[in-house]
This record gives structure tokens, C-alpha cells and sequence, in this order.
């Protein structure tokens, strides 16, 4: 008789937790993975903002005469008639025709990816 109620409090603590503690235990160690995984993914923000800002502060530091001479370099739109004429008028030059030129855009792709 003295030996139950220790033997059955035992049972009941075996059952409590596995019952209830356990799925607990186990749902604050996938929180906790999702955390890092969070924080990690946090790092990795706040690391792009810092370089976003350093190329901002760079861009800015460029004068406008500077810019105006890469926009003409590398213009922000490409105009394919004008580029076409322009690459034509170059091989011109050094007596370089250029005839029956073709472009496969599904293999353009694959080279892409």
C-alpha cells in the first residue's frame, strides 16, 4: 500500500509528459529552427540594405557631367535598329559586309540559364 501512491505518481508524471510536454518541447525546437533561419535571413537584409546604400552614396558622389557620358556609353534602353546600324556601319568600315545574320532565341535562353 505504501509503494502505490509513489509507483502511481510516477505513472501519471511518465504520462503527463509525454502527453503534453513532449509535443510542447518539440514545438519550441522547430520554433526555435525557424527563428535562426529567420534571423539568418534578417542578417542577409540587413547586409543587402548596407551595400545598397554604399552603391547609392557611390552613385551619388558621381557628377552629373560623368553620368551624362555613361548614359551615352550605356544608355538605359536599347534601341535595336540603332544598334543594328551602328554594329553594320563598323564592319563597313573595315570592308566587313555582314549578310544573312540570325538569332535563335531558344538557344539564347538555354546560354542564359
Amino acid at each position: 500500500m505504501k509503494l502505490l501512491l509513489p509507483i502511481s505518481f510516477i505513472i501519471i508524471s511518465g504520462v503527463l509528459f509525454f502527453a503534453f510536454v513532449n509535443p510542447l518541447y518539440n514545438d519550441v525546437s522547430q520554433l526555435r529552427t525557424d527563428m535562426a533561419t529567420y534571423n539568418t535571413a534578417l542578417d542577409n537584409s540587413t547586409q543587402l540594405q548596407k551595400t545598397r546604400d554604399d552603391l547609392i552614396a557611390k552613385y551619388n558622389n558621381i557628377t552629373e557631367d560623368d553620368k551624362d557620358r555613361l548614359e551615352h556609353f550605356l544608355p538605359n534602353t536599347v534601341n535595336n535598329i540603332k544598334f543594328i546600324l551602328e554594329i553594320e556601319q563598323l564592319a563597313n568600315l573595315h570592308n566587313m559586309p555582314l549578310t544573312d545574320i540570325k538569332f535563335d532565341p531558344q538557344q539564347l535562353q538555354a546560354q542564359a540559364a
